[in-house]
């Protein structure tokens, strides 16, 4: 499944508040609502959420034309398939590092730096790139909430940038498509990419 649509929203605070969005969980929701033909279906689009000072900034990748809202500011276009195929890009991505803990298979959020950072080599390495370690920048990890039927939950999110090769082409365009490591239904996972020209 190719992702080729890239879609920006830009949704004020007042009009979150009416709608009932509060947190990761809700936005979760109203994204399915954007996609009626996959309700039944494997999830084919991946998002990210930017706090801004007019509102929240929605950038999501899919492999269909969003159904768009009355509500918010919106576009979108399409992703031409020359972008893949450069050798390096700059890239920014929030993403979700855990482990699995043995005893009971829960998942467990990782927080600090070293560990991070042997965690998304490992995710780079499957992912068909090399990111140039003297680029890597991890900022702070923080702790975002959210309720699920009642139930609070919480994921550690840590956004990383810096500079990648890509070492198997393949693997690097199903890694952009499918995202980079867990709750990639609650924001995480997406790759921003530019192509690095010299």
């Amino acid at each position: 499944m190719a992702f080729m649509q890239l879609s920006e929203g830009v949704v004020g605070y007042r009009e979150l508040i009416r709608f009932g969005v509060v947190d990761n969980y809700h936005w979760h929701k109203k994204i399915w609502e954007l996609f009626p033909e996959m309700r039944d279906e494997a999830r084919e689009f991946l998002y990210r959420l930017d706090s801004r000072r007019d509102g929240v900034k929605l950038l999501l990748l899919s492999s269909s034309t969003p159904t768009f809202p009355d509500w918010g500011e919106w576009r979108s276009k399409v992703i031409d398939g020359a972008f893949l195929e450069h050798a390096q890009y700059q890239f920014q991505c929030r993403v979700n590092p855990t482990f699995r803990r043995k005893s009971d298979r829960r998942r467990i959020g990782l927080t600090r730096e070293p560990e991070i950072v042997s965690w998304f080599e490992r995710k780079a390495a499957a992912g068909g790139f090399e990111v140039a370690h003297q680029t890597l920048d991890v900022a702070a990890p923080r702790i975002e909430t959210f309720s699920r039927k009642g139930v609070l939950g919480r994921h550690i999110a840590v956004d990383l940038c810096g500079h990648l090769e890509v070492t198997d082409r393949k693997k690097f365009i199903a890694n952009f498509t499918k995202g980079v490591g867990p709750a990639k239904a609650f924001g995480f996972g997406l790759m921003m990419l530019k192509p690095t020209i010299f």
